[in-house]
């Protein structure tokens, strides 16, 4: 069969559903395709190019619009078709904030997003902005639902006397990772179905996943952070030693293990424990759902105050 451009989009995308975005290569395109190398790059510039062949055939598929519903009801139905169409490709978020829109699928999202906000009367500066804000909502719901495939149930996230990782329970081991972060992506205009895609000045290390902390809490390797501290003043820190005897197996130093409650958080957070089971039912498309209401009753909001002034 002869090598083309669709043949080698469609192995590009196969491998990229099969293997994640970090292992896809030409190298590993060209041994899918049965071929050398060097005769890949007869067709293919070099992998920004066939990254970009791929973002655009993800993106091929069009919105179903209908352009006679009131504006805020077609930017929900952009969003979730958008989103839907992240979901059926691995690593699709990831991908789009990675490579800025060229093509005409990808640039033609951007339109649509465009032309709905304007056409209900969002001036060119706030469409901008208001697009990009979009475009992240949909590209951060889509990389959680990537990264929690492999995480802890939310519900652990809450749980510990830390709020970010361990089971509901009172803890039995060391305290979580006090430097732990959430990941953070966010700000880039990714082409959304209704919300504009990742500029050229978007960055792969943009999407935002508001809960989902899960990584281990890793036992220090190092000294203590004061090393001219006393021992005893050492064993009551953080990070602790290095030996076992000084490992922790109650809750942090300073919260009484009395305190702690059926959630594994400790008393004096009296409100965060009455909502702690509710982390349990918690899942990607109502977070999604709840953020795209909110987003859209904040635009609403913004363009009757502007209509009046």
């Amino acid at each position: 069969m002869a090598l083309d451009l669709p043949r080698i989009t469609a192995a590009a995308v196969r491998l990229l559903d099969e293997h994640g975005l970090a292992a896809l290569s030409t190298r590993k395109l060209a041994a899918e395709l049965g071929v050398r190398s060097a005769t890949l790059y007869w067709h293919v510039r070099d992998k920004d190019e066939l990254l970009d062949l791929v973002a655009e055939a993800i993106c091929a598929e069009a919105f179903d619009i209908d352009d006679t519903l009131p504006w805020r009801d077609q930017l929900a139905t952009g969003l979730r078709q958008f989103r839907t169409l992240l979901r059926t490709h691995r690593d699709a978020a990831q991908l789009l904030r990675l490579r800025p829109p060229r093509g005409p699928h990808r640039l033609g999202h951007i339109e649509t997003t465009t032309r709905i906000l304007l056409t209900a009367g969002f001036t060119p500066t706030d469409t901008a902005a208001i697009s990009v804000l979009l475009a992240d909502h949909v590209l951060a719901s889509a990389a959680e639902d990537d990264r929690r495939a492999g995480a802890a149930p939310r519900a652990e996230l809450i749980g510990s006397p830390t709020g970010l990782t361990g089971p509901a329970t009172e803890p039995t081991g060391p305290p979580a990772n006090p430097t732990a972060t959430h990941a953070g992506q966010s700000g880039s205009p990714a082409d959304p179905p209704t919300a504009p895609a990742d500029p050229p000045t978007a960055s792969a290390e943009q999407s935002a996943s508001p809960a989902d902390s899960t990584g281990p809490a890793a036992e220090p390797s190092g000294p203590p952070a004061d090393p001219t501290a006393a021992p005893a003043e050492r064993n009551a820190s953080p990070a602790g030693p290095t030996g076992p005897a000084a490992e922790p197996t109650g809750p942090p130093a300073g919260l009484a293990a009395s305190t702690a409650g059926p959630t594994g958080l400790p008393a004096d957070f009296p409100h965060l424990r009455r909502v702690a089971p509710a982390y349990r039912d918690l899942t990607g498309e109502a977070l999604f759902e709840l953020g795209v209401e909110v987003l859209l009753d904040g635009l609403a909001a913004k363009l009757a105050k502007t209509s009046s002034a």
